[in-house]
């Protein structure tokens, strides 16, 4: 006879491996699939170890770890990190997401369905150095492709590739949510 105890666990299984399935996106769920400006701010809020979920920094850590590759970096700082979106820069430019932390500065361009601007990814790689000597460029994107290269140089001037991290909804935000 399977008692309450495995019918809960069975059913808390099959409920993560219904979260864990290639269709499922919450964003859909929630019916902003396509609105970048909401869905920077939710992922914002879920890295601010000061956001409304209420979890500290526990989520900017894991991201930090699985989507960044930072794994060396002391998880003590990521207490005292902090989040913005719509991050305003020179010429009226705004990054999607900035994460600070301790001497990091890392901007997050993310890309739903919008075009890449001109010398966009260029202007943030440029700021960004400013603030952080070892700086690159997080580009968020459904499927990790790069930006374009109208977007990543201004006159003879480039983004290093290096300087450049592709990062994909489909992989890095699926795993990392």
């Amino acid at each position: 006879m399977e008692s309450v105890l495995d019918r809960v666990i069975k059913q808390n299984t099959e409920n993560v491996n219904l979260l864990k399935t290639k269709d499922y996106n919450i964003f859909s769920v929630l019916q902003i699939q396509s609105k970048e400006v909401l869905i920077c701010r939710m992922i914002a809020d879920l890295l601010n170890p000061r956001g409304q979920h209420g979890a500290g920094a526990e989520y900017l850590k894991i991201f930090l770890r699985d989507c960044l590759g930072m794994e060396k970096m002391d998880t003590k700082l990521a207490d005292q990190a902090i989040v913005t979106a719509e991050y305003a820069i020179d010429d009226e430019r705004r990054i999607d997401i900035v994460i600070e932390i301790g001497s990091y500065f890392l901007p997050i361009e993310v890309k739903i369905y919008a075009a890449d601007q001109k010398s966009q990814c260029f202007d943030y790689y440029q700021y960004a150095k400013r603030r952080d000597a070892q700086a690159k460029v997080y580009y968020l994107t459904l499927d990790g492709h790069r930006p374009g290269k109208d977007s990543t140089s201004s006159g003879s001037q480039s983004v290093p590739e290096e300087d450049i991290v592709c990062l994909s909804f489909r992989v890095h935000i699926l795993n990392w949510l």
